[in-house]
């Protein structure tokens, strides 16, 4: 019970974080970028304990309709002294279900590994992402995304996100997501887009 008042807390310090960010006026570009480099912070929980780290992710559009993607994380259980690594690289496609959606499918090789300076046990597998990604406003985006993945056994998950655009040009944006993976791993991700 306590671990889940502590989750929800975080939950709720992240988006009052991510709230705060989200000031000034901004125009957002007509079109969703494919396109981009983040850099975020990660929190979340696996296997029952507590993680947080920072990652990487890009994404560039080879085509109009599809793009290559890559994304690195890295952090650290709490209480333990064990590192967990998260890599994925693959390809995406993309398509417009009205003006201001798109449909989006993405299939990744992915490898996870948890371990410290000693010993360490890594898995690998497929992660499949199928959602919709939209625009909410003139400086605002969501997405939303059923995860398949077999990294260890096969598991189903979500991804739920929200992106503000700030600035004129918009290059810079500031978002939130929740991950599930599996059933004993999600995390929020909040980031900085370029």
């Amino acid at each position: 019970m306590e671990k889940i008042r502590l989750t929800r807390s975080r939950i709720a310090g992240s988006m009052a974080g991510a709230l705060m960010l989200l000031v000034g006026q901004s125009v957002m570009a007509s079109e969703l970028s494919y396109t981009y480099v983040e850099l975020e912070y990660v929190d979340g929980e696996i296997f029952d304990e507590g993680a947080d780290g920072f990652g990487l992710k890009g994404s560039v559009a080879i085509s109009d309709m599809f793009f290559l993607a890559g994304s690195y994380q890295d952090g650290e259980l709490d209480g333990f002294d064990l590192d967990i690594e998260l890599l994925r690289f693959g390809v995406g496609a993309h398509g417009e279900l009205n003006d201001s959606i798109d449909w989006v499918v993405r299939v990744d090789y992915a490898r996870a590994e948890v371990g410290d300076s000693f010993d360490s046990v890594d898995d690998s597998g497929y992660i499949l992402d199928l959602g919709i990604r939209g625009v909410a406003g003139d400086a605002s985006e969501y997405s939303a995304a059923i995860i398949q993945s077999n990294i260890g056994e096969s598991e189903t998950g979500t991804r739920f996100g929200g992106r503000y655009h700030f600035g004129d040009s918009s290059n810079v944006s500031a978002g939130l997501d929740y991950v599930q993976y599996r059933s004993d791993w999600n995390q929020l991700e909040l980031g900085i887009r370029y």
